[in-house]
């Protein structure tokens, strides 16, 4: 009879192989549609989500006006046309992170378009993938809506406010704007032309894609898809380009009626000797039909 005493040592279990750790690719970052007031950025959108429905997307997330959960915090670091923070919007420092993390890192989203964002593209392009959308003043005023001036109005008003901290170039183009837009209409035009000055001069910094509203309206299927493919969002170019073409409406603006073809002509002349590689897109006759 073996006793307790007999039993064999149990043997030791052999050390697992150590693992490597696995590299995990980092999130992708979300999107940011990065343009003006009243430039069919919400046409584009809605056919961005068309073919990427997974998209998670909030209309001006970062525009107080725009989001009554987290407008008091926005308000601290982002402006819109209402009276208490429109100043911010031509202010190029500002809390941004901060508010960021209380804000848009809480809400899992991944898609928004931001029409107040030209003086705050170096925060934006460290956050999201953004692009650009670009269309020329003929095609964008006077806008057949009441608000769309005020929305200039208080582009302008903040370039006036926030006139010492502006880069050089942008208050020389402002000083032009001051001493030579008399009517609220030419207001309107300077606030339109230099802000797309600074978006574009941004877009060029920070190697951003930036698509010609031109292009959108009288480009083929076949020319817009490998315009579209490098767009941030874009997952089938080839039915983005298809849905492009099959909605598009070119807009019909009497822009003469602002009677400031001569003041706009002479403010992009000045953008031209600024910055010619930006001024060239702005300043870009129209494309033919």
């Amino acid at each position: 009879m073996r006793t307790s005493d007999d039993k064999k040592p149990m043997a030791c279990p052999k050390p697992a192989a150590a693992r490597r750790p696995v590299a995990l690719s980092p999130p992708e970052k979300p999107i940011a549609l990065l343009s003006l007031p009243n430039t069919g950025t919400d046409w584009l959108v809605d056919l961005v989500l068309r073919q990427a429905p997974h998209l998670r997307y909030y209309r001006e997330f970062f525009n107080p006006i725009c989001n009554q959960k987290h407008e008091d915090l926005l308000g601290l670091a982002f402006g819109c046309e209402m009276v208490d923070n429109y100043e911010k919007i031509a202010q190029r420092h500002g809390p941004y992170e901060k508010v960021y993390r209380k804000t848009w890192a809480r809400e899992g989203l991944d898609f928004t378009k931001e029409n107040y964002s030209a003086f705050k593209v170096d925060w934006f392009a460290t956050r999201f993938r953004c692009f650009v959308l670009y269309r020329r003043p003929e095609l964008s005023l006077p806008g057949s809506r009441l608000p769309v001036k005020a929305w200039y109005g208080a582009l302008y008003g903040s370039l006036v406010r926030n006139r010492a901290s502006l880069p050089r170039d942008v208050r020389w183009l402002l000083d032009f704007a001051a001493a030579e837009a008399d009517t609220v209409n030419k207001r309107q035009v300077a606030a339109f032309a230099i802000y797309y000055y600074q978006l574009l001069k941004s877009a060029r910094k920070h190697n951003l894609p930036v698509l010609d509203y031109d292009d959108l309206m009288h480009c083929s299927p076949e020319e817009l898809a490998p315009l579209l493919s490098g767009v941030p969002g874009v997952v089938d170019a080839e039915k983005l380009a298809r849905d492009v073409a099959r909605t598009r409406r070119p807009p019909s603006n009497n822009f003469a009626a602002l009677q400031a073809d001569d003041f706009h002509a002479r403010l992009m002349e000045r953008a031209q000797w600024c910055h010619g590689g930006v001024a060239a897109l702005a300043s870009r006759a129209p494309s033919p039909v």
